[in-house]
């Protein structure tokens, strides 16, 4: 069975791909990372040292200028709130469905979560029925993270780490790419 993981390098994706090239030695699975001017690009080089540990058959970084700012490509440092990029996923998926369809892949991941619902409306589980419904490939997005919060995650993360071998030091998950610990992100990683 093959498999695409959309890979930021963050811990919720890192978490997904290291329970999925658990499960089963004859998947092969395949990473999608974007490079889409995002400040905290430095997530794209934990993302390809993830894919290597993780035996990714193929991990590929796509390059794109969004034609839109938004907290995450602008200049200002990120000291609070969520920085939303509209319609993030629904492009990421577009990217991960195409590549999907020249591999024969059926099945795509990608590591949203409940604590993403309430400032990402493509974070949501009925965003990604309406993906699948929408495609003209036949294609399942898998959200196996869609139920458990940041820091159930994290709290759980000792456990996990016996059986997934992830260390919370090898993924970058900070808006600002420097863990800064005032964004979002590094206060969810922090509790």
């Amino acid at each position: 069975m093959k498999k695409i993981i959309l890979l930021s390098g963050g811990f919720d994706s890192a978490l997904m791909l290291a329970d999925e090239s658990n499960k089963d030695p004859n998947h092969e699975i395949y990473a999608l990372s974007i490079d889409y001017g995002q400040r905290h690009y430095v997530e794209l080089e934990y993302a390809e040292k993830l894919a290597e540990k993780y035996g990714v058959i193929k991990h590929k970084i796509i390059s794109m200028e969004l034609p839109y700012d938004s907290l995450l490509t602008g200049e200002d440092t990120i000291n609070s709130g969520p920085p939303v990029v509209p319609n993030r996923n629904a492009i990421f998926l577009a990217l991960a469905i195409g590549w999907a369809e020249t591999l024969d892949c059926h099945d795509i991941y990608i590591g949203s979560n409940k604590d993403d619902h309430d400032n990402f409306p493509d974070c949501r589980r009925e965003f990604f029925d309406r993906q699948e419904s929408a495609s003209l490939y036949p294609v399942r997005i898998h959200t196996p993270l869609i139920n458990s919060t940041k820091e159930g995650l994290f709290q759980e993360r000792k456990l996990i780490n016996e059986h997934l071998v992830l260390e919370m030091e090898e993924t970058m998950s900070c808006y600002n790419g420097t863990n800064c610990g005032v964004c979002d992100a590094c206060r969810q990683r922090n509790v």
